[in-house]
C-alpha cells in the first residue's frame, strides 16, 4: 500500500487499504527471490569479514554492556556497498509488483543504467542511514545495560527499539524504492 501511495498517489478508501492478493503474492515472491539472489554474493564477503570481526571482539566488554566500537559498524557497511548497489539496480521489481506493473530483473537493470552519480549517492545515503540506526540501537541497549535497570527491562526496551528501527528502516527503504521507480521508470521526478 505504501508503494501504491507513493507511486500512484492512491489513497486508501477506509481504515485499511484493499488487499490485492495477486500483487502481494508477486511482491513476496520477488522479495524472496531477490533476497536469495543477493545473499549468494554476500556469503564470501561475510566469510572474510565475519571471522576478522569476531577475532577482535572483547567478550568481557559485551557482557559488561559496553557499546561495540565503530569499526564493528563501519566495516560491514563498507563491505556491503557493492551488494547494496547491485540490490538497488535490481529492486525496481518490488514497486513494480506492488502497483501491478511488471518490470522484471532485466527491466530494472536497464532502467537504472546510465544514471550518473544518482545510484552511488543513493547507496551511500542508504548505508549511512542503516549504520546510524544500528549505532543508535546499540548505544541505547548498552546505556540501558549500564544503568542496571534490570534484565527484563533491557530486553523489552531492546526489542521495542529493534521493532521501531525495523519499521522506520522499512519505511525508508520503501520510500527510496518508490522514489526510484517514479524517477527511473515513470520519469515523474525531474
Amino acid at each position: 500500500a505504501w508503494h501504491r501511495l507513493l507511486v500512484l498517489g492512491e489513497q486508501p478508501a477506509g481504515l485499511a487499504p484493499p488487499l490485492r492478493f495477486k500483487a502481494v503474492l508477486r511482491y513476496v515472491l520477488n522479495l524472496f527471490g531477490l533476497g536469495i539472489l543477493l545473499s549468494l554474493p554476500m556469503l564470501p564477503i561475510m566469510a572474510i569479514i565475519g571471522p576478522m570481526m569476531i577475532s577482535e571482539l572483547d567478550p568481557e566488554a559485551i557482557v559488561g554492556g559496553e557499546m561495540l566500537p565503530l569499526k564493528f559498524f563501519i566495516w560491514p557497511t563498507i563491505a556491503s556497498l557493492p551488494l547494496l548497489y547491485l540490490g538497488l539496480r535490481l529492486c525496481l521489481i518490488l514497486p513494480g509488483a506492488a502497483i501491478e506493473n511488471h518490470v522484471g530483473l532485466s527491466g530494472s537493470w536497464n532502467y537504472t543504467s546510465n544514471k550518473g552519480a544518482a545510484l552511488p549517492i543513493i547507496v551511500l545515503l542508504a548505508a549511512a542511514v542503516s549504520m546510524a540506526f544500528q549505532i543508535i540501537i546499540s548505544g541505547l541497549a548498552s546505556s540501558l545495560f549500564e544503568a542496571s535497570v534490570g534484565l527484563l527491562t533491557v530486553f523489552i526496551v531492546f526489542q521495542l527499539t529493534q521493532y521501531i528501527g525495523q519499521l522506520l528502516g522499512s519505511l525508508f527503504v520503501i520510500s527510496v524504492l518508490s522514489t526510484m521507480f517514479n524517477a527511473f521508470v515513470q520519469d515523474k521526478v525531474k
